[in-house]
This record gives C-alpha cells, sequence and structure tokens, in this order.
C-alpha cells in the first residue's frame, strides 16, 4: 500500500472481501496508508510498515448539499461511519474506543515505529522506497517527511490518476 485514500464504501468492501477470503492477507505498507487506505490495510492477517511508513487516521469526511435537514442527515451518517471505522481500528489494535476516535478527530499519523507500537502494524520492514504525497493539501497534519517537492507531487499525482482515471 502507498495511498492517500478513498471512498469509505470502496474501502469497506474492499476491508470485507479481503477479511472473508480463506487465503491468509500479508499487507505491505511501502509508503504510507491513509485514510481509507489505512481502514483497508487493517484486514490484513500480518501487516508489516516500512521504516519510514506511515498510517494516517482520521473522521469521515463527506460533502452536502441541501437543506440544514439535509447537511444533519449527512453529519449523522458521517458520525455513524466514523464509529464503524474506529470500531474496526479497536478490533485490530485492541486501544481503547475514546482513544481511537480522539485520534480519528485530530487526523493522527503514525510513524512505522508508532504503528508497531499502537498495533496498525506487526513489525517494520527496510525502507523501500521514497514516498510523498500527490494530495498534500487534503490533509491538515501532513508530515515533513511526506511533503513532496512540487516535481515529486506531480510525478505522483500523474502516477495515481493514471492508474486510477480519475481526473482532479
Amino acid at each position: 500500500i502507498d495511498s492517500p485514500g478513498g471512498s469509505e464504501t470502496d474501502a469497506r468492501t474492499s476491508y470485507t472481501l479481503l477479511t472473508e477470503h480463506k487465503a491468509e492477507i500479508k499487507v505491505s505498507i511501502d509508503g504510507y496508508a491513509a485514510s481509507a487506505a489505512s481502514f483497508i490495510a487493517m484486514a490484513g492477517d500480518e501487516i508489516a510498515i516500512a521504516e519510514g511508513g506511515f498510517v494516517m487516521i482520521h473522521e469521515a469526511r463527506g460533502v452536502t448539499r441541501g437543506t440544514a435537514a439535509d447537511h444533519e442527515k449527512n453529519a449523522a451518517l458521517l458520525k455513524s461511519i466514523s464509529d464503524t471505522i474506529a470500531q474496526t481500528y479497536v478490533a485490530r489494535t485492541g486501544q481503547p474506543k475514546a482513544k481511537v476516535l480522539q485520534w480519528m478527530a485530530d487526523e493522527t499519523w503514525f510513524d512505522g515505529k508508532d504503528a508497531v507500537k499502537y498495533k496498525f502494524a506487526d513489525r517494520t520492514i527496510e525502507n523501500k522506497r521514497i514516498t510523498a504525497c500527490a494530495f498534500p493539501g487534503e490533509f491538515k497534519n501532513l508530515p515533513m517527511a511526506l511533503r513532496p517537492t512540487v516535481v515529486r507531487a506531480r510525478q505522483v499525482k500523474a502516477r495515481i490518476l493514471e492508474r486510477t482515471g480519475n481526473v482532479r
């Protein structure tokens, strides 16, 4: 995994398919597993993370358009989604739910060492490569190690968009 994340519903589907599969699931976080990608990583029977890798967790996010009632309904939905994500992190890490929810509220980045310490990963592996975040503006607490140079950010962003067919 080396991903800024994506849709929670897509991540939930991926997580479910992986956890229901009879194969042993080995996850390797070579760069960073942020947002929905961190949630998918939790499906691993074994999770390894690069020494310089990161896991990032945050509350569910979304966009609403409409009346105050529409916004209130979406806020309730986002809280419910955040709660189910937190339950998955708690089940994997054994951390108290209140602590996990606070980490999510704070948008917390765990480096390889802390990911293992807090049980988001089982072990560290030697760094495989240097990574950078293609969409740094999407995160409020992006670690300095992932803040890209302009050239590197353009390269990573182009690679992601090419592979996914997404347009930003």
